[in-house]
């Protein structure tokens, strides 16, 4: 075995290692700063604030310049193409078209119903031919809409989400804001619909250039608050953003984080690599010896072991790679709680299956141990079907639809890996179990109709897909016992 195969796991691992030890030194000595580099560091934050806010802005009367530059579609299915060509995230923009007797006609993406506002005496919104930006609020969510009058009476409206806060908290439902996780950590935005009075505001602003500096109650301290609005492109106040210096104990507690995932993220790349040596080096694993089966089976448990506590630190948990509003569902010790999650667990269930399908392939000569572990693929082929269903039912990220991110990624590899683990159990106890009925279809049929009776009965899909699924372990199993031609 040579020893330089291991030097890049032994680099990954001393740079765990200092990282670790950082993690327990460096936040201690992170101390307060003074009042004058606090509130410079806040006027950075907002101007980064409002750069991200002035981008949708700018966004949003884009959209509308292609929307209106050119005479406006008649045909609905024209419009409609139109709508489309813009590009929109479905997810947070919208575009609606109103008829003109105010009643929403078309839509695309995500739209609010203006059907309220537009109507009544004297309505409370009265488009004109000049846009005009409001934002609109509801319980849970609000909504920056560019407003505008077409030659035709018509009302085209653009939608673009600014926050999302969903009634019933759900760690699989996230809320939504515009800002990245970054900006908003020390951030309250409070958002105003336009049709509330914001006078005591404008007043407050207008004599202190667009932002109120809370007084701290001793002179070395920082300022307490700064408080400074974002504003359409006519000036009106849609939201109100107050951002308070961290505390000493918040940047330690940051520092910490940061440093702890460096060293975990070192810990499993060091794992991952001494793995892949393994598997070019170690003369006992090529021979299969089960000492080196066991210890490779260890090094993957250990390795998705370090992903528990690394999963929750801060910068993994602002990442969509461990997002639960991506995907993820309940299981035992949340091992399936965002993508990258549940394809670790995918990862390490088919290394075990592929593993202890070795360190049984002995036993599984036996005729008497080979038929009772017959039992086996139903129950398997049953969890798998019902991890998959989960995976897809409880995943905001279409699986039919290609999409070049890398949520959708894994996902798809999760899949198949679930699908493998179980699988290849599954043929190597068809190969043995059949091995001498060569030919007989009798046993095969036999087997299928079994099989299906258990999966119908466990109940992973509907009576079709059971009999789809048994159909596939009876060609399975007829392939191994060498009815068809190989």
């Amino acid at each position: 075995m040579k020893i330089r195969t291991f030097i890049p796991a032994l680099l990954a691992a001393s740079l765990a290692a200092v990282g670790g030890g950082f993690a327990l030194v460096m936040p201690r000595l992170i101390v307060s700063g003074s009042p004058e580099r606090s509130l410079a560091i806040l006027r950075k934050q907002a101007a980064l604030i409002q750069k991200a806010y002035a981008v949708i802005v700018r966004d949003q009367e884009q959209a509308l310049d292609r929307l209106t530059r050119n005479p406006f579609p008649k045909t609905a299915q024209d419009q409609f193409a139109l709508f489309k060509s813009l590009n929109l995230d479905g997810e947070t923009e919208g575009v609606a078209l109103y008829g003109s007797d105010k009643n929403i006609r078309l839509w695309f993406g995500r739209v609010v119903n203006l059907e309220p506002l537009l109507a009544g005496n004297p309505p409370p919104l009265t488009p004109s031919f000049r846009p005009k930006q409001i934002l609109v609020r509801d319980p849970a969510s609000s909504v920056l809409s560019l407003v505008v009058r077409l030659d035709s009476g018509a009302v085209l409206v653009i939608h673009r989400l600014l926050a999302f806060s969903p009634e019933f908290r759900s760690a699989y439902v996230d809320e939504y804001g515009f800002l990245s996780a970054r900006l908003r950590r020390n951030a309250t935005v409070d958002f105003w619909d336009f049709r509330e009075n914001l006078l005591d505001y404008e007043r407050l602003f207008s004599g202190n250039r667009d932002e109120f500096i809370g007084t701290p109650r001793l002179p070395e301290e920082a300022p307490s608050i700064l408080l400074f609005p974002l504003r359409t492109a006519e000036g009106r106040i849609t939201a109100t953003v107050s951002l308070r210096p961290p505390s000493t104990a918040a940047n330690r507690r940051a520092v910490r984080d940061m440093l702890a995932f460096f060293s975990l993220a070192s810990l499993a790349l060091a794992l991952l690599l001494a793995m892949i040596a393994g598997l070019v080096e170690w003369r006992a694993l090529r021979q299969r010896r089960p000492e080196a089966v066991i210890a490779s089976m260890l090094g993957l448990i250990v390795f998705r072991a370090v992903f528990f506590p690394l999963a929750r630190l801060e910068p993994a948990s602002s990442s969509p790679l461990f997002s639960p509003d991506q995907a993820g569902f309940l299981s035992w010790a949340d091992l399936t709680g965002s993508p990258m999650e549940i394809f670790l667990t995918a990862l390490t269930l088919f290394g075990l299956a592929a593993g202890l399908t070795h360190l049984f392939a002995g036993r599984l000569k036996r005729p008497g141990f080979a038929r009772a572990a017959l039992l086996l693929p139903p129950f398997l082929l049953s969890a798998c079907v019902w991890v998959i269903e989960k995976t897809a039912v409880h995943s905001n990220i279409s699986l039919l639809r290609f999409e070049p991110s890398a949520p959708f990624l894994l996902l798809h590899a999760s899949i198949l890996l679930f699908s493998g683990a179980a699988l290849w159990p599954a043929l190597a106890i068809f190969r043995t179990a059949f091995e001498h009925r060569k030919g007989s279809a009798v046993p095969v049929a036999a087997y299928a109709a079994g099989s299906g009776l258990v999966l119908f009965l466990l109940g992973p899909a509907d009576e079709l897909s059971s009999a789809a699924l048994a159909l596939g372990l009876g060609l399975a199993a007829a392939w191994a016992a060498g009815i068809f031609p190989r």
